[in-house]
């Protein structure tokens, strides 16, 4: 029998680790910097990891579809991290990640969530019964024609609940891509929505009609809501590490010119002197300077720079090995 909450476990794990490899900005950690450039300097999009967090269970599968969709990419990437380190090994965290990604069983996992995903990523807790009701009904739809999902001619969208296109329609397609090559997809992926829909039995009580939730105005609704986290870190100290997690793509002259700006009050002076033709001008200074590309050429040369390296280590442990193998042969 098939435990639905270990396919929830599993992806869990994996996300942590994606997040905390290709998402952390401090380089004795992570490969925040790297992954993005390595992934544009190969033609793919240059956008940072998704950012996971226990508290948004959609983040997580957002994290998986990007392994789904740059699966190969990902994989040259760590050994590319792997062949850059003096002593050619990745840590603990690196090579569990590279093992799970070659692993089928954790793949099979992952196809199991994103199809989850076409229902999970519209859900909203301001949503009312009938939604929940509707949900339901699509959970048990699936659970009792698996060939919805599984059919020989299925469109991406069918999966997704309401009959609406999915939110990543690419993620999709990758995961039916992948699907013919693992045999224990179906069950997993049908033991993951019967627990779904357990679940969704018991949470959804509170929203029947009558209740607390049913009977609350609007004002009370949007008077409910709350931050997902209640450590708002307002120190002066780390201000760039702190503003860098924060907007990963944010280019150091970028910073200097906030940091600059709040030290020296010069809201205030603008406020006093500036007329609209000292905006325009000022304006048009900045898009000079963004449209030079100093952060990118940056950042391509220091990939650039690291690939040509990591060749050259190649090419002298290839050399190496042959000159090896050379002095071991027998002389006639």
């Amino acid at each position: 029998m098939v435990q639905w909450y270990r396919v929830l476990v599993m992806v869990l794990i994996v996300s942590q680790l994606l997040l905390r490899i290709f998402n952390n900005k401090d380089k004795k950690k992570g490969q925040h910097d790297t992954y993005c450039w390595y992934m544009e300097n190969i033609g793919l999009v240059a956008s940072q990891f998704p950012d996971t967090s226990n508290v948004r269970f959609q983040s997580h599968i957002k994290a998986v579809e990007v392994v789904l969709m740059d699966h190969q990419a990902i994989l040259k990437f760590l050994e590319f991290v792997r062949d850059k380190k003096d002593h050619w090994k990745l840590n603990h965290m690196e090579l569990n990640l590279y093992k799970a990604l070659h692993c089928s069983k954790t793949m099979t996992e992952v196809v199991a969530i994103v199809w989850f995903g076409g229902q999970a990523q519209s859900l909203s807790m301001c949503w009312t019964w009938d939604h929940y009701t509707e949900l339901k009904q699509h959970l048990k739809l699936m659970i009792t024609n698996p060939e919805l999902i599984f059919g020989a001619n299925v469109a991406p969208k069918t999966a997704c609940f309401g009959g609406r296109l999915c939110f990543n329609p690419a993620a999709m397609a990758a995961a039916f891509k992948l699907a013919s090559k693992l045999e224990h997809l179906c069950p997993i992926t049908l033991a993951l929505f019967q627990g779904a829909l357990n679940k969704w039995e018991s949470f959804t009580t509170e929203y029947a009609p009558g209740g607390t939730i049913d009977q609350a105005s609007t004002e009370e609704h949007d008077a409910a809501w709350m931050p997902a986290i209640n450590d708002a870190n307002k120190g002066a100290l780390g201000i760039f590490r702190l503003r860098a997690q924060d907007k990963p793509t944010l280019s150091m002259h970028q910073h200097n010119a906030i940091t600059q700006f709040c030290h020296n009050d010069t809201q205030l002076f603008v406020d006093a002197t500036f007329t609209s033709e000292d905006f325009c001008h000022a304006m048009h200074l900045v898009r000079e300077i963004d449209s030079t590309g100093l952060e990118k050429k940056c950042h391509l040369e220091i990939i650039q720079h690291e690939e040509g390296e990591v060749q050259a280590k190649r090419q002298r442990v290839a050399e190496a090995a042959e000159g090896s193998t050379e002095e071991g042969e027998p002389r006639g």
